[in-house]
């Protein structure tokens, strides 16, 4: 049964909304797709660890004693109680609170009690470890995990995508986490804010009108070299990066080629420079935003605030988040803000600040686009609204960029729907593989 009603520029409203297309999207996406689950520097330690969504299931993500990272089901492997209910924490060790039964952050069963009064000789304490996530995998900081058993190797999913994300994670040094993850439910299918941070430019000047005539992107007082420059003619590129993901970069158009990252410490430009490729450097110096999706749901933003409050002077900020689905009309959006690790306290304070007011659950940002998510949902309850489809017709003639040397397909265009074809190429691809369900998706390993 073809579950995905997709042609090149249409997609079915059933899609998003239908209840069975959400269980085969469970099925065939989140259970199959490399996901992100945490960032490095929340789990530092050994000890160290969360607890993520992954999939739709509950799991615990540690540093074990040896400094591995892991993550395992978060269910007693006895009666399935959950058997870790912080969000995060140290321990070596996790203890069930219905029968005590105990495990190392590596998995193992190590204590039973009353183990010689209630099970025979025979119990073997070796094969009730944990339930294991197959596959953990990390890129730059960022903690990937799978269920799939056959998961590609995770820098062969991300293909030329890992090359955008090093620029980001990359050009300022290691970043960290600053706090945990803000996190909210939200009213609508997860599918509208991937899409949207994939490389929807064409909202902005409606949707944020506000936001842009407040200063955001110009800011000639923090910067100088922004003098005379207007937002018409901010050079826009939307890049398809394959397997579903996608990316839009706009840049300030201004002379000459010294590179220049607005936001950071002047007195740091070519020290950054000179710890990215040359055409990493094209990517990210002069840069105004950049915002893209690792399909499925893992959204991110770069950018300066150039504008953010009398407190906060022009800063860069860095933001990941997760669109975890709940139901076909419901999201839990988790956020994570990202700063150098060479930060000192004063300047995290002023790229926390900026990420908070401009991209965070109560940002200026995210307040517009949050009330046209939800008004999507609304209006797509309806058997009417639902027969019909969106429409993804921007963008049909843009042209391939050939003055970049950037990877995957970048096209010159600033304001397109390309990228979100490109989405949806990919989404319809796994939701029609019957392949995946036959293969044995979901199946558990235990050590």
């Amino acid at each position: 049964m073809i579950r995905a009603e997709v042609t090149d520029t249409r997609v079915s409203r059933q899609s998003y909304w239908g209840d069975e297309e959400f269980q085969v999207e469970m099925e065939r996406i989140f259970r199959r797709c490399w996901l992100f689950v945490a960032h490095e520097s929340e789990i530092a330690e050994p000890g160290d660890y969360v607890t993520r969504n992954l999939g739709g299931e509950d799991v615990i993500v540690t540093r074990d004693e040896s400094g591995e990272i892991r993550a395992f089901l978060n269910s007693c492997t006895h009666r399935g109680t959950q058997l870790c209910r912080a969000d995060l924490g140290n321990s070596s060790h996790f203890r069930c609170s219905y029968h005590g039964w105990t495990f190392s952050n590596s998995g193992d069963l190590k204590g039973v009690p009353e183990r010689k009064q209630v099970f025979d000789p025979s119990f073997d304490k070796s094969a009730f470890g944990l339930v294991r996530v197959p596959h953990v995998e990390s890129f730059h900081g960022l903690v990937f995990a799978s269920w799939n058993p056959d998961a590609p190797p995770l820098v062969e999913e991300l293909g030329p995508a890992a090359w955008y994300l090093k620029g980001v994670l990359h050009k300022a040094g290691d970043l960290v986490a600053v706090g945990p993850p803000a996190r909210a439910r939200v009213r609508t299918n997860w599918k509208l804010g991937s899409e949207n941070f994939a490389g929807d430019g064409y909202h902005l000047a409606t949707t944020h009108q506000s936001p842009i005539e407040l200063g955001t992107y110009l800011n000639t007082d923090a910067f100088p070299q922004l003098d005379g420059v207007s937002m018409a003619d901010m050079r826009g590129r939307c890049v398809v990066a394959g397997n579903g993901h996608a990316f839009r970069v706009q840049h300030y158009d201004l002379p000459g080629t010294e590179p220049m990252f607005f936001g950071y410490p002047p007195d740091r430009w070519q020290e950054m420079a000179e710890a990215l490729e040359p055409a990493q450097v094209d990517l990210m110096s002069r840069q105004s935003v950049l915002h893209g999706n690792i399909f499925p749901n893992l959204s991110l933003i770069d950018a300066a605030s150039l504008d953010s409050g009398d407190d906060t002077p022009a800063v860069s900020y860095v933001q990941f988040r997760v669109w975890h689905p709940i139901d076909n009309m419901h999201s839990e959006l988790m956020l994570w803000a990202l700063v150098p690790k060479w930060y000192d306290e004063e300047q995290r304070a002023h790229s926390l600040r900026a990420n908070l007011r401009m991209v965070g659950l109560a940002g200026i940002f995210d307040t517009d686009d949050l009330q046209n998510w939800t008004s999507v949902a609304d209006m797509s309850r309806g058997s009417v609204a639902r027969a019909t489809d969106f429409v993804y017709e921007g963008g049909l003639s843009a042209m391939k960029d050939t003055e970049t040397n950037w990877p995957g397909d970048v096209y010159d265009i600033d304001h397109s729907e390309t990228n979100q074809r490109e989405l949806y190429r990919r989404w319809a691809e796994l939701m029609n593989d019957e392949s995946f369900v036959s293969a044995g998706a979901g199946r558990r390993k235990t050590r």
